[in-house]
């Protein structure tokens, strides 16, 4: 029995299991001791990252309004306070709108004549500022302007002559402004001095009215004349071409016109 002992001591000790020889104070029997679960091993937790620290951003102050910025500020202003109170009291006409709006209108009112009065007193103490100095209304002073006018544009046509300028006068048979040309064409020659040339398109000559006149040979068409009466200003020397009048004009505007386009720079004489 002792050796029976012994042997399966022995046994046991050889095969590396856990047997019911080996379970301490396990009351039920089995054949293989259960094993201990294991405790799952707590992992450490992970070091959090530090915060990364970014440099603040200076606050930037806003750049100061100008004094020409504040005045257009303003001027917004008032005029958006100005629509928004004519239309409230337009949608709703109590007297407490109305009243609003009115006084507001005053207001905006009274800055106009501030601003014209300033206007005035600003011309009256610069005369390069005053338009009327060069262009008067008042009776007498704009008599005295158009007399120095017509003296500049009498120099200004003799001018012309003396360079070789003369005028192309288109017409046709038929055309009943043409014909109403005939007579301020004359005051214009004999005023100016200038040699009128009438050219008929059509091949109709009219000399009771168009003295002189030549049967147009290509010069409507190289100068591109659609309609009667047309009128260029043309140097044969220089072969310079200024178109003047198209349809009827009288004898001040073509006059005017021809010295506008030939001596004077656009604004200059307005």
């Amino acid at each position: 029995m002792t050796m029976m002992l012994l042997a399966n001591k022995a046994l046991a000790n050889d095969f590396d299991y856990h047997s019911a020889f080996k379970c301490n104070g396990q009351e039920k029997f089995t054949w293989y001791c259960e094993e201990e679960k294991k405790k799952p091993v707590k992992k450490a937790p992970a070091p959090k990252p530090s915060p990364v620290k970014t440099a603040k951003k200076p606050v930037e102050e806003p750049t100061p309004l100008t004094e020409e910025q504040k005045d257009l500020a303003e001027f917004e202003r008032i005029k958006k306070t100005l629509k928004e109170k004519r239309k409230i009291a337009y949608v709703n006409p109590t007297n407490k709108n109305m009243k609003d709006y009115i006084s507001y209108q005053n207001f905006v009112t009274k800055k106009a004549a501030v601003f014209t009065d300033k206007w005035k007193r600003v011309i009256w103490q610069d005369p390069t500022l005053d338009y009327s100095q060069k262009f008067p209304v008042a009776k007498i002073a704009k008599t005295t302007n158009l007399e120095q006018r017509d003296k500049a544009k009498m120099a200004a046509f003799q001018k012309l002559k003396q360079e070789g300028y003369g005028i192309f006068f288109f017409y046709r048979s038929g055309c009943e402004y043409c014909k109403a040309m005939a007579s301020p064409m004359q005051y214009f020659q004999s005023f100016s001095k200038m040699d009128v040339l009438p050219i008929t398109i059509d091949g109709v000559k009219d000399e009771e009215l168009f003295p002189g006149s030549i049967v147009d040979h290509g010069q409507a068409h190289k100068l591109h004349v659609t309609q009667t009466p047309s009128i260029f200003l043309v140097n044969p020397k220089t072969r310079k071409i200024v178109p003047i009048a198209y349809g009827w004009v009288s004898v001040n505007d073509l006059e005017k016109r021809i010295f506008v386009l030939t001596n004077t720079k656009p604004g200059e004489n307005y």
